[in-house]
């Protein structure tokens, strides 16, 4: 029964195929065909406001026509991209007990984000891979042309993306210090909230040097006449080790500091009590190794730099 449907479908479309082709073929051999160029055809200020696409020829007209329907068009979907990811962030936060909920708000979220994307640099696309003026891989000029453009849409997203994950990274942070502050006597909520910070400071940390150790460092582009040369640049790389290291220094140390002399104010205040002073010595050990890792690699660190053993 289905094969006879199916072959019964298939008679039809090629009899439909048959006569679309006979009718083009008596329009296109028909002299009214011939003469339909001469034809004097009205114009738009006829007919009152009706906008006319501008143009000399066809395909002007038609890019202008969908150039101004498709800018309203994308500012309608960015605002209703942005009101479906206010509303899927609403829907994540009232259900946060439904797991099944909130997986699919997350997913829906991403999704979101991405078409939000896509359609921002819609545009942008557009211009990259434009084949008016010849394809883009047409000559060296056009190539390092259009990878300029594209690069620079380019870091429009990422840094959105960094503008994003930074805060997501950021509200980690705050948001485990706190339940720290809150569940001190809890040492597996400690222990999980522990490891959400080391997670949130290494997302942070990636957010804030990623991008410098890809463009600067390990891709850096130095444009020329009709050329792009790429190559490692070793000294902003050492420049940017050294600041990394001066900031551990600065910042990680004095935490350090603060843990010993806070594990010591601990171990004399124990008054015997061995879970106290237990816990005291772990603070007083940790603390006493993570300085001594924090400016042992800050003296590696300087003496491999400054080349004197």
């Amino acid at each position: 029964m289905r094969k006879q449907k199916n072959l019964t479908y298939l008679k039809a479309f090629i009899v439909a195929v048959i006569l679309i082709g006979i009718i083009i073929y008596f329009i296109a051999t028909s002299p009214l065909s011939a003469d339909a160029a001469y034809f004097d055809l009205p114009d738009a200020e006829n007919f009152g406001d009706v906008p006319a696409p501008e143009g000399d020829d066809a395909v002007a007209m038609a890019q202008n026509l969908i150039a101004r329907i498709m800018a309203p068009l994308r500012v309608i979907l960015a605002a209703v991209g942005v009101a479906l990811i206010v509303l899927y962030g609403f829907t994540l936060v009232v259900s946060a007990r439904n797991e099944e909920a909130i997986n699919t708000q997350k997913k829906a979220l991403i999704y979101g984000f991405i078409g939000l994307a896509l359609v921002s640099i819609a545009g942008s696309l557009s211009e990259i891979f434009n084949f008016q003026e010849g394809s883009f891989l047409g000559s060296e000029a056009d190539i390092v042309e259009r990878a300029g453009l594209f690069d620079s849409k380019a870091t429009v997203v990422i840094t959105f993306l960094k503008y994003i994950i930074g805060s997501i990274a950021v509200f980690a942070i705050v948001r485990s210090g706190f339940v720290m502050l809150l569940s001190g006597s809890s040492e597996e909520a400690v222990g999980k909230e522990r490891k959400n910070l080391v997670a949130g400071f290494t997302a942070l940390a990636f957010v804030i040097i990623g991008d410098f150790f890809v463009r600067k460092v390990m891709f850096n582009v130095v444009q020329g006449d009709n050329e792009a040369v790429v190559s490692i640049n070793a000294t902003a790389g050492i420049s940017e080790i050294i600041a990394i290291t001066n900031f551990m220094v600065w910042f990680v140390g004095p935490i350090m500091m603060l843990g010993i002399v806070a594990g010591g104010l601990m171990y004399a205040m124990a008054g015997g009590d061995e879970e106290k002073s237990g816990k005291a010595k772990k603070i007083l050990v940790n603390s006493i190794i993570g300085a001594i890792i924090i400016y042992g690699a800050f003296a590696l660190v300087s003496t491999i730099i400054s080349g004197v053993f």
